[in-house]
């Protein structure tokens, strides 16, 4: 008689220990379950980050290549200015030569007509 109570009460026990450890399981997977949604959730949140500034260094690489254009631009204006600012003072100082010999010519006429 004995024996059954004792087979029934390690069975009870083995019973009990095998719950705690089912319950301790289930927690554990719980936990684990949602680490992996957090895990989810942040790779998601990186996976957006990074289109973000995909899409801002494209953007940010089309207006440097508009900026280069737009100096080149400015450069090639720049000397075409002064190569047009170097004529028109040639220009300026051959006007100013030959203003100084009509000078000294008028100069000549005027002392001729003036004797």
């Amino acid at each position: 008689m004995l024996l059954p109570i004792l087979l029934t009460s390690i069975f009870c026990y083995f019973l009990r220990r095998l719950s705690e450890e089912a319950d301790s399981a289930e927690a554990f997977g719980r936990r684990m379950e949602a680490q992996v949604e957090s895990l989810r959730m942040q790779l998601s949140e990186r996976a957006s980050e990074l289109d973000s500034a995909q899409r801002r260094l494209s953007q940010l690489e089309k207006d440097l290549v508009e900026t280069s254009l737009s100096n080149e631009n400015y450069r090639s204006e720049v000397a075409r200015l002064t190569a047009q600012a170097d004529v028109t003072q040639s220009q300026l100082r051959e006007a100013r030569s030959q203003a100084n010999w009509v000078d000294a010519d008028l100069s000549n006429v005027h002392q001729v007509c003036g004797r």
